[in-house]
């Protein structure tokens, strides 16, 4: 094996598959040497010494390495004695019991009877927030949970003070920790000192502390992602009785990231808090029969189907989508081009040309070895720090390995290392693109410039132009060539990258909320566009100038905008044009999306409820529905659109065919592809000139404010734990008190 020389000797001997026993050593974190339980022996060396600290080159040129002798294993004995000396003896029930590395290698190596008889030191409970519960007396100071706040967070909340045997770990004074990676502590100590105030809810009232109530082998262990934001990072879901009750990160070959924010970690609590506070209301709207809901629909489907065919232009069906995957934007994909009456939009508009992958995603300049050839990084308008997380943790990594500096354009803000602001307005954008910045000797002298902005920016009036404009004139500041793309688009969600690839679906303007006669609401939730509550509003109680007989007012998600239906039925009396659809939450489905890196995510069922269907499920059952009563034909053999789960592959490769770009025609399948493909047009030798447009002399704002609250997720925002969390994180931005 070809050993490097930065290698520690215990990271080799752990590659070879040797077991050493370690507390303090972390593959991602700097070398400590606190534990002393990687002792290892040496031919030729007067005593052990400690793996994690040597060198693995040094220490196997022309020797050998012995790391079961009698001597390692005495060493190791007298060493775990002085590590258990002030250990509580709580192992039955400590919260890492069946899950500690400490209990594990003191069954190997601890004693039986004990030679120390002093009383046990006893060291004060910290309250370090919302996330991280501490137990003190059991800490063993390995200071892993200090090296990371230092190291990876980037916010020096933690350290040890005192000397001695009086040394203890905390926070000098009393605080809470606020990064937003706060939660991975628990993961990295190795001992029951640092645990997760995590509470399993019981009936309606009750909350029981969730290690009191189950083990580690009580539940059962399931693969998934992270949907809180664009990267869908892989996690580790315990399930119990349909329940989530734990979620860690899990490694990724493809990502190496080892790390999960506290919205992943904490968000699950805001799905399952839902089904008790909403579970003995409406209970006529939830009764409903599946069979009467979609004849309802089908029945509406069939009067649109009619007025198509009488030359009526006025009435059409609208489908307004929000995060959704890419089985059922194929599928709505299929629906809008075989009946020109529907219409599907977005909730939100994006003036994005998705015409090439590489405009619509993260390209390798943004991974750990594009940034190592990289010396400039400009953000526009972009906060990774809370948008996309394992990006800001490359930048910053990257900046402290030397010669690299990092621009922003926007107010500034705190990014756990240090940069440079050139503004906030686009007129700041202008003068570089002129060439009348002092930025611009940056950009000349620097080795593979990155840029990086969002789809927020996308959002802004006129933008397209701007951004084409923006593209063309960076060709000419080395961002752009034969070998390398530094231009790079972070998504903001899990499926807006999939959205983009799939399709231009139109954005949802004024003239349709003004002249649509039915609405069909996918993942939507009304307080997130504005006038569209108002507006459904004034149509189910029929103020509005448009006819609602034949009207359908369909809502299919998770939240079921109960504050609007309470405010029409103290009004009217006929709410049988607005239906609530119960769908899926995000681990009851079998679901595919693209992440703002290309990699394709999917997701796993795991959990079961009979009371929702999937949204695949609700289209599927509408298209046979329509099989008696509306034409809805192939046009090449004649036969009905319709799921068929004998032939799921086959299926998959019809919708997915068009979709995907590929190197080979070995990846056509999608259910093989791993990533998706992006490649660019050096040059455009198109003999259009291009349109002239204005740049809006305007401020940028971050989309982003509250981290824990906000996002495009729709379960954050319901959760308790999150919510005491961006209390605290909105009392350390402010100077006002209430």
């Amino acid at each position: 094996m070809k050993i490097n020389n930065k290698t520690s000797l215990i990271a080799y001997l752990i590659a070879c598959g040797i077991s050493v026993p370690h507390y303090c050593y972390h593959n991602d974190l700097s070398i400590a040497g606190n534990c002393r339980v990687c002792l290892v022996e040496l031919k030729n060396s007067m005593k052990p010494v400690v793996s994690c600290a040597t060198n693995a080159s040094a220490a196997l040129y022309n020797t050998s390495v012995y790391h079961d002798s009698v001597l390692i294993k005495k060493a190791r004995e007298n060493i775990l004695e002085f590590l258990l000396l002030n250990h509580p003896l709580d192992c039955p029930i400590c919260d890492q019991g069946g899950d500690c590395d400490l209990q594990d290698q003191s069954l190997f190596f601890g004693f039986t009877k004990r030679r120390f008889y002093k009383f046990k030191r006893i060291v004060s409970d910290k309250d370090l927030g919302p996330i991280v519960k501490t137990v003190m007396t059991r800490c063993i100071h390995c200071t892993r949970c200090v090296r990371f706040a230092k190291e990876i967070a980037g916010v020096e909340e933690l350290g040890m003070f005192r000397r001695g045997t009086q040394s203890e770990i905390g926070t000098y004074v009393d605080l809470v920790l606020s990064s937003e990676l706060s939660g991975n502590v628990i993961d990295l100590c190795p001992v029951g000192s640092l645990t997760s105030k995590r509470y399993l809810q019981i009936g309606a009232l009750t909350l029981k502390s969730f290690p009191f109530e189950l083990r580690g082998w009580d539940i059962e262990k399931l693969e998934s992602i992270d949907p809180t934001d664009g990267f869908g990072s892989n996690t580790r879901a315990y399930i119990s009785k349909d329940q989530v009750v734990q979620i860690e990160p899990d490694f990724n070959i493809h990502s190496q990231n080892t790390w999960l924010t506290d919205k992943g970690r904490q968000f699950f609590d805001g799905i399952f808090g839902i089904w008790e506070a909403d579970g003995n209301k409406n209970q006529d709207l939830n009764n409903k029969s599946w069979f009467n809901i979609l004849k309802q629909l089908v029945e509406t489907l069939y009067v649109f189907e009619y007025c198509k065919t009488q030359q009526s232009k006025n009435n059409f069906f609208l489908i307004v989508f929000e995060n959704l995957s890419i089985e059922v934007l194929s599928l709505l994909n299929i629906l809008e081009q075989k009946k020109s009456f529907i219409k599907i939009k977005r909730a939100e508009n994006i003036n994005n040309n998705n015409d090439l992958e590489a405009s619509l995603q993260l390209n390798s300049s943004t991974s750990k070895a594009g940034l190592a050839n990289s010396s400039l990084c400009l953000l526009i308008s972009c906060n990774p720090r809370y948008e996309g997380y394992y990006l800001n943790l490359n930048l910053r990594q990257r900046f402290f390995k030397g010669n690299f500096k990092c621009l922003i354009i926007g107010s500034l803000i705190d990014l756990t290392f240090p940069v440079s602001s050139l503004g906030s307005n686009t007129s700041v954008l202008k003068t570089i693109l002129e060439g009348n910045n002092l930025a611009c000797q940056e950009f000349k002298s620097a080795k593979n410039p990155v840029i990086i902005y969002n789809y927020e920016l996308l959002k802004r009036n006129g933008n397209k132009n701007n951004t084409e404009n923006l593209l063309n004139l960076l060709k000419y500041a080395q961002v752009f060539n034969k070998v390398w793309n530094g231009i790079n688009v972070l998504s903001p969600s899990l499926s807006e990258v999939g959205s983009q690839s799939m399709y231009n679906f139109g954005a949802l303007n004024s003239k349709d909320l003004s002249n649509f006669s039915s609405v069909y609401f996918l993942n939507v939730s009304l307080n997130n566009v504005s006038n569209l509550k108002k507006i459904t509003e004034l149509k189910l109680l029929k103020y509005s100038n448009t006819n609602t007989q034949n009207s359908l007012f369909l809502n299919q998600s998770n939240d079921k905008n109960l504050e609007l239906y309470n405010e029409l039925f103290s009004n009217s009396k006929n709410l049988s044009h607005y239906l609530h659809l119960p769908s899926t939450i995000f681990y009851e489905n079998e679901e595919t999306f693209i992440n703002t890196e290309g990699f394709v995510k999917r997701t796993t069922k795991l959990i079961f409820r009979k009371s929702a269907k999937s949204n695949w499920q609700i289209l599927r059952r509408v298209l046979k529905s329509l099989r008696t009563q509306v034409t809805f034909l192939n046009n090449k053999d004649n036969n009905l659109i319709i799921f068929n789960s004998k032939k799921l592959l086959n299926f998959k490769n019809y919708i997915y065919f068009h979709y995907q770009a590929t190197q080979t025609l070995t990846n056509l399948n999608f259910y093989l592809g791993i990533k998706n493909e992006s490649f660019v047009i050096l040059n455009n030798n198109s003999n259009f000139k291009q349109r002239r447009s204005k740049i809006k002399l305007t401020k940028l704002k971050y989309w982003l404010d509250d981290f824990f609250s906000g996002g495009k997720d729709e379960y954050s925002h319901k959760s308790l734990v999150l919510a005491n969390c961006s209390k605290i994180l909105r009392a350390k931005a402010t100077n006002f008190f209430s």
